[in-house]
């Protein structure tokens, strides 16, 4: 697989993973100016040395899998590297074993006039002769320099929104949930008519995706004082009692730390109108709140969570009410 990174300087960087006894992708073709970073994943060590005797010459030297190394091409021509243990230099640009080639041209044109030259088109997938291969309203070149979206994907962080349309909102075309309320930025405007931009659109206090978690108005500010919230430890840590911190509960009443994995509802017991956010509920602590509606619950978190989505709500039976849901995915 070859990553792409774009620059705004006047050359781009290409990256090619290095695996184990193979270069992806083994034949690249570049522009002068270029950069080329090899990404070593491993799990042996491997180099990207030039053979001998070219115009350009690098090595990397032997490298452990999680490195970037890379090297600035300013002249054009086919240029054959190989890896150290991996292959040998034969001299005179030659190279056997594990080898691989960069062919670098001059800066070549760019025949739709999208900000991308042709080579360039070619390493994201875009088609040079169209300005806006995906045809969501973004240049190619716009996409890769300004956004960071992909030019042949038109929606590229899948959240309904199209990368045109999001660049005219000011939401981010990459990210699903640009104020990271838990709601994504289409819900946000077709269903909820929340701002995507701010996370609490009423300012009352409580993000917009735990109002509507909570059944509450999103756009109505006065309804965030009552709810009751559930703050988790953050991180939460395996093999040790973790601490979950609870405000605006009801004063004196026995609050439960409840927990569960399988995404559905769960109706609690005399509370028929009280549903938990997921079908396998299991309690982990229960306390008073203390005459100011806090609380602070514990609960050890085994290893047979470790890797697993879980679900935490903070749950009062006695009144009927509970917390936002929080999910966290457990280390």
């Amino acid at each position: 697989m070859v990553l792409l990174l774009a620059s705004l300087s006047w050359g781009r960087t290409l990256d090619i993973d290095v695996v184990d006894h193979a270069y992806l992708d083994s034949d690249v073709t570049i522009e002068v100016g270029d950069e080329v970073r090899w990404f070593f994943t491993g799990p042996s060590t491997h180099s990207a040395t030039a053979a001998s005797d070219q115009a350009e010459f690098w090595d990397t030297g032997p490298q452990l899998p999680g490195v970037f190394s890379g090297h600035v091409f300013g002249t054009d021509g086919a240029f054959v590297y190989y890896s150290s243990p991996h292959g040998a230099d034969l001299g005179d640009g030659r190279a056997e074993g594990m080898v691989g080639t960069i062919r670098v041209v001059p800066p070549a044109p760019d025949s739709d006039g999208d900000g991308l030259s042709d080579v360039h088109e070619v390493w994201f997938g875009s088609d040079p002769l169209v300005g806006d291969t995906d045809g969501d309203g973004l240049a190619d070149g716009d996409e890769v320099d300004v956004w960071g979206s992909s030019p042949v994907t038109a929606d590229t962080d899948g959240d309904g929104l199209d990368d045109g349309l999001e660049s005219e909102l000011g939401t981010s075309p990459i990210s699903g949930d640009t104020d990271g309320d838990e709601l994504s930025d289409s819900d946000e405007i077709t269903i909820h008519l929340t701002d995507p931009l701010l996370a609490d659109t009423d300012l009352g206090g409580l993000d917009d995706g735990d109002e509507v978690d909570l059944m509450l108005d999103p756009l109505e500010a006065e309804d965030d004082d009552g709810p009751m919230r559930l703050f988790p430890a953050d991180p939460l840590v395996l093999g040790v009692s973790n601490p979950f911190y609870v405000d605006n509960a009801s004063p004196l009443q026995t609050v439960y730390l409840v927990a569960g994995s399988t995404p559905g509802e769960f109706a609690v017991p005399g509370c028929p109108d009280l549903l938990l956010p997921f079908s396998d509920p299991y309690v982990l602590d229960a306390t008073l709140a203390t005459p100011g509606g806090r609380a602070t619950l514990e609960s050890f978190l085994g290893l047979p969570l470790a890797g697993a989505e879980a679900f935490f709500v903070a749950v009062q039976p006695a009144v009927c009410r509970r917390s936002a849901r929080e999910l966290r995915l457990l280390e």
